[in-house]
């Protein structure tokens, strides 16, 4: 709304002058800032509810410090006035079944008549999408595993597949790694590079070729990176919302989720903090409608191939709970030739489904 306009309606309401005046709105209008005023709805929402609770709680001391008031009648009619409260500020509503089986039975008759479209984004991966129904509009996978086990690699291999083979744009919040690095990482996987021989730039002139081939092609890829370090979860909601409305955001990969800031709250310990993400990612992926994908960093000290309720027992409970798809990366020996003929054990690399909603669970090697 035009400044001048709201300032005049305000007027005409005699209310301008008990909220602070022209000064008051011209301080506001100095503070909004430029972006998708969707996301600050729900913040002025919760201020007026304050403000009601507030001016509820001020009128509750002023009865019970009245010492004519019935001090019975002064709590039936705190608890009818905070029902009455929340019955108007609390979010959601009840759908009728009939509405609800309507939209659902819809659903699943447009899967009836073409069963491909019951997958979400694929990571690429045969043998991962053989058990994987993919990335769902609204949905929160987690990938858990140790440092340097491969995490970041299989993440850009997924954004590399949506963008390239699906075409759907992916954004990456890489706050571990540099967008210089993770850039190079690509180009190794998709050249097929060895990443240590391509960063210290001993590559053969075959290799080079083929880096300069894939880099056209990748340059057409819609991924965008953003590497901001420090970056809390309402920064990348915006930045998402943002990146969504220009070009259409299909995915969104967070790396990692322990380095996600988290409020001003110097105190919160990290079980804390790992809910608050957790839950975050997960209202902006069902607010986004985008599917996220989250890399977590945590070692598998059990022994015996990891399972969801591991990371409640590593205090990640919040994990298990919100997210939708868990897996793990772990290391597994593997019975190879080389083992045969050396007697050395080799290790391999064993994706774990452990929790996905409405599919199977299961292992493969990568």
């Amino acid at each position: 709304m035009d400044r001048a306009i709201l300032v005049e309606k305000l007027r005409q309401g005699e209310k301008l002058k008990g909220i602070g005046g022209e000064a008051y709105i011209a301080y506001l209008v100095g503070k909004a800032p430029n972006v998708g005023i969707e996301y600050f709805v729900d913040g002025l929402i919760d201020e007026r509810r304050r403000g009601e609770l507030r001016a509820f709680t001020t009128q509750l001391i002023s009865q019970i410090d009245d010492n004519n008031q019935n001090i019975v009648h002064t709590m039936d009619l705190a608890e009818e006035r905070l029902f009455a409260l929340s019955v108007h500020t609390l979010p959601g509503r009840f759908i009728p079944l009939e509405v609800s089986l309507s939209d659902t039975f819809e659903y699943l008759e447009r899967l009836y008549n073409k069963p491909e479209k019951a997958l979400g984004i694929t990571t690429g991966l045969p043998s991962l999408d053989g058990l994987f129904l993919g990335f769902q509009s609204g949905s929160l996978t987690l990938i858990a595993g140790p440092s340097g086990i491969g995490k970041t690699a299989l993440a850009v291999t997924i954004a590399k597949h949506a963008a390239l083979e699906c075409g759907q744009a992916t954004a990456i919040f890489s706050l571990d790694l540099s967008r210089d690095l993770l850039t190079t990482r690509l180009l190794a996987i998709e050249a097929k590079v060895d990443l240590f021989r391509l960063s210290t730039g001993r590559i053969t002139d075959e290799e080079w070729q083929r880096l300069t081939s894939v880099s056209s092609k990748l340059s057409e890829a819609p991924i965008y990176i953003d590497d901001t370090r420090d970056i809390s979860e309402l920064e990348m909601h915006l930045r998402a919302y943002r990146l969504k409305r220009e070009y259409g955001l299909a995915l969104i990969i967070v790396d990692y989720l322990q380095l996600v800031k988290v409020g001003d709250d110097a105190g919160n310990g990290e079980r804390e903090s790992m809910l608050e993400v957790v839950r975050s990612l997960k209202k902006m992926a069902r607010t986004l409608g985008t599917p996220v994908l989250g890399l977590v960093q945590w070692s598998n000290d059990t022994g015996r191939r990891p399972q969801a309720a591991d990371l409640s027992a590593s205090g990640y409970g919040a994990i298990e709970q919100e997210a939708d798809v868990i897996m793990f990366l772990d290391l597994v020996e593997s019975c190879s030739e080389v083992e045969a003929t050396t007697g050395e054990v080799e290790k391999a690399v064993e994706l774990t489904i452990s929790k996905q909603r409405n599919g199977p669970t299961g292992s493969i090697r990568i």
